[in-house]
């Protein structure tokens, strides 16, 4: 009799124990051990300081994110289920992200800026020759790379596997590399600093998509001497609007040694580089080439830089049709 209870009473206990072992697995979702790589054929020269990714699942929830300091990857614990993936480098420091819990909508931009901001300088707002006042004025980004992947699926674990799952990432470069060269340039010695704008870009891009915002900005940009007679700039762009095919047209501001700060190219048919935008070979690599500018001899050699109203001198050069 005593041995048939005893029987009875473990059968009771396993039988709650096993009850409650089902509802904490309902409870809690299974975690999957996972190795995460970085492949980097389409960004072989890239170098970032780390990657984050944000796995989105499907069934809805906050998205998980891991950040990595080893540019092949890492090891992570993720919930079984099947996900949408966006991974960007995160050394960034110039540039903003937005909407980053929902997968469509998490976005890249930059902040507004002022033109002269490249010099460290602060300009008058009504003062300065714009190509387009209406346009915002916002910082360059910093090199991105990143990619998107519609569908990842994490199973579940069985029972022995020794192999070990792995989800593999292919980063390539967001932003575009943007090079101004101005050439056959006169008097540049008489030149202290210089900046310039280009206006009607995109101000961001989504991840998601990547397909850039189709508000128009100005992206001011800081200028130097490449040799006595050349201009050179380079800096990152997220690129145009491709479907508008919007004019784009540089502006110079250039302080000189009298103190007087010239600005080129306000209705300069040589300073409208559309066709050099819309046209590039490779629109993630951008030369811009304006041939010729005549800088005229200070009458004074005083140095200083007052952007007052009576300082600016704004050059609209004849072109030769």
């Amino acid at each position: 009799m005593k041995r048939i209870h005893l029987v009875l009473l473990l059968g009771t206990v396993l039988s709650l124990f096993s009850c409650t072992h089902k509802e904490l697995c309902m409870e809690h979702p299974h975690m999957a051990p996972l190795r995460l790589e970085f492949d980097w054929r389409d960004a072989p020269s890239a170098n970032p300081d780390g990657m984050c990714v944000f796995f989105y699942p499907l069934e809805g929830g906050e998205p998980r994110r891991f950040d990595f300091s080893d540019l092949s990857g890492g090891r992570i614990s993720l919930a079984v289920g099947s996900y949408k993936v966006i991974c960007y480098n995160n050394d960034t420091e110039r540039v903003y992200f937005g909407y980053t819990n929902d997968f469509a909508m998490h976005s890249v931009f930059t902040p507004n800026t002022d033109i002269f901001s490249p010099l460290g300088l602060t300009s008058k707002v009504g003062v300065v020759p714009r190509a387009d006042a209406s346009e915002k004025v916002v910082s360059t980004p910093d090199m991105l790379w990143g990619c998107n992947v519609e569908l990842v699926e994490v199973p579940e674990v069985l029972e022995g596997e020794a192999e070990e799952r792995v989800i593999t990432l292919y980063p390539h470069r967001l932003v575009r590399n943007y090079t101004l060269r101005v050439l056959n340039c006169e008097g540049l010695k008489y030149v202290e600093q210089m900046c310039g704008s280009l206006y009607g870009m995109s101000g961001g891009l989504f991840f998601a998509s990547e397909l850039n915002f189709e508000e128009n900005v100005t992206l001011p940009f800081e200028c130097y001497k490449a040799d006595e007679t050349t201009i050179e700039a380079k800096f990152l762009t997220f690129g145009d609007n491709p479907n508008v095919c919007n004019p784009h047209s540089v502006l110079l501001y250039i302080w000189m040694t009298d103190g007087k700060i010239r600005c080129y190219g306000l209705e300069d048919a040589k300073f409208d580089v559309s066709a050099q935008v819309h046209g590039a070979a490779d629109p993630y690599d951008v030369l811009l080439v304006i041939d010729g500018l005549d800088l005229p001899k200070p009458i004074s050699n005083g140095s200083g830089f007052a952007p007052e109203v009576d300082d600016w001198v704004e050059i609209n050069e004849d072109v030769n049709m």
